[in-house]
């Protein structure tokens, strides 16, 4: 090996390992998901409102399960008001309402 071949011993230096960054938070979901999943929810409570308002119709809702709901507070809501109709109870927000304890559905 030549002497020019070789670098200089100034140019070669030790690599220094690159500093750690700050965890991040995690990212906010988009605007347009928080606004489907408010509508999500409010298409859920009108639902749960209307049932409980005309509980005969509750009957036409074969097909949806308290898996199906959002919330699970919102299945169990709804299993509560279909066990009611089925039982041929009336359907209050006393009914609805009372402890679990108490009143279970």
């Amino acid at each position: 090996m030549r002497h020019s071949d070789r670098l200089p011993s100034d140019t070669v230096r030790p690599v220094r390992p690159a500093p750690r960054l700050p965890a991040l938070p995690p990212p906010e979901p988009p605007p347009a998901r928080r606004a489907a999943d408010e509508e999500v929810l409010e298409e859920e409570r009108t639902l749960l409102a209307c049932a409980t308002a005309f509980p005969s119709r509750l009957r036409e809702m074969r097909r949806l399960q308290p898996d199906n709901f959002a919330l699970p507070r919102n299945g169990q809501l709804f299993t509560c008001l279909t066990s009611l109709v089925h039982r041929r109870e009336p359907i209050d927000a006393v009914t609805v309402c009372g402890k679990p304890s108490t009143r279970p559905c």
